[in-house]
């Protein structure tokens, strides 16, 4: 990871191919949370909660375009918090909507990257107020870019660095890269053969992400978002139905 100033003066953090990928499933290892190909589902909240001593306040009350926030505090552990809506949408059956679970625990693991990707600006006092979208909170506590149904898991989040960064961990800690290859490789014969075929055809995209959805337990935007980072998958912005 690199530090850099943008032609606008604002601090950034760039992280070379791959670096993302090693950075989620070298947590999970240190967690002992590392998914197994038999249930490849990740302990969310126990990786949350225990492995990165972080408070998660899942009945957060949150503007409704709002699914997920992440405060940092100088030298103090960060807090997530989750739209109580989503929390209820996912778990109370009377409220229950198709996808709702996926997108909760997409959720869940977006902010848990924005912890382990950003959190470092932070640490000794070195807030940087450029990153932030509420800069009338005290000095010791500064809010992270809120974030919205627009930018978790969907290709618009291109244009904000970091919930681009925060998908590709989000992905990478659902679906860590050498489990999803290894079911991938399951279930197709002839890999090559299937990457051409899922570029050209919308269709078997679509049902194809669907699968790996439900394989992992997470939304489709998520499974589509890892096909694409590992060049299974057409790039974001082309349209599938």
């Amino acid at each position: 990871m690199k530090r850099y100033r943008d032609k606008h003066g604002k601090e950034r953090l760039w992280f070379p191919d791959g670096e993302i990928d090693e950075i989620m499933e070298n947590e999970l290892r240190q967690a002992q949370l590392f998914p197994q190909i038999a249930n490849p589902v990740v302990d969310l909240e126990q990786f949350i909660e225990n492995h990165l001593d972080v408070h998660l306040d899942q009945y957060a009350e949150l503007n409704d375009d709002i699914l997920g926030e992440t405060v940092f505090k100088i030298n103090a552990s960060p807090e997530i918090l989750i739209n109580r809506i989503l929390t209820s949408q996912a778990f109370e059956q009377r409220t229950e909507i198709p996808g709702s679970l996926g997108r909760w625990r997409a959720t869940l693991a977006h902010e848990a990257a924005h912890v382990l990707l950003h959190e470092p600006l932070f640490k000794n006092g070195t807030q940087t107020p450029s990153l932030f979208d509420d800069l009338s909170a005290t000095p010791e506590v500064q809010q992270l870019t809120r974030c919205s149904d627009a930018n978790i898991a969907r290709h618009t989040a291109k244009t904000d660095w970091k919930e681009f960064q925060a998908n590709q961990g989000m992905a990478a800690l659902l679906m860590p890269r050498k489990l999803f290859i290894q079911v991938l490789s399951n279930e197709v014969f002839n890999i090559d053969s299937f990457i051409k075929e899922l570029a050209e055809s919308p269709s078997k995209l679509h049902t194809f992400a669907s699968y790996i959805a439900g394989r992992f337990n997470v939304s489709r935007e998520a499974a589509r978002i890892r096909l694409e980072t590992l060049g299974y998958a057409l790039p974001f912005g082309t349209t599938f139905l």
